[in-house]
């Protein structure tokens, strides 16, 4: 299965969802509220993962092709370092992302592999 085809299917399933969302009865009521969806769309690293909670990665077109170069911001679990978390990312390789808040950010969060060395309080 090619990158085309992983990009078909999740635009599929998230038009399924669209679907299926109703719209609550307060927005409904106040005519004010707009629903907006976020949309998915794909990536391609084009470096391996660095010491930093984003990485530079190439933003998809629907056939899979590279159109622009972005920089994904990256939820951390336990870390601080895409380099240190799980799982791990290396050059051209696939990740989910959506655009908010004024940054794409990846879909997936990433888990920090370092055992936590703790001092137990006294």
């Amino acid at each position: 299965m090619g990158i085309g085809d992983i990009i078909a299917r999740s635009d599929k399933s998230a038009e399924a969802g669209r679907r299926e969302r109703l719209v609550s009865p307060e927005s409904i009521e106040s005519s004010r509220a707009v629903r907006h969806a976020a949309r998915q769309r794909w990536a391609k690293t084009k470096e391996a993962a660095t010491a930093n909670d984003h990485i530079t990665c190439d933003l998809l077109d629907s056939d899979g092709d590279p159109m622009e170069e972005i920089e994904v911001y990256c939820y951390l679990i336990n870390t601080t370092a895409l380099n240190t978390a799980s799982p791990r990312l290396l050059s051209d390789v696939p990740m989910p992302v959506t655009y908010s808040f004024g940054q794409w950010r990846c879909i997936w969060p990433f888990e920090g592999d370092e055992e936590c060395v703790c001092t137990p309080p006294s």
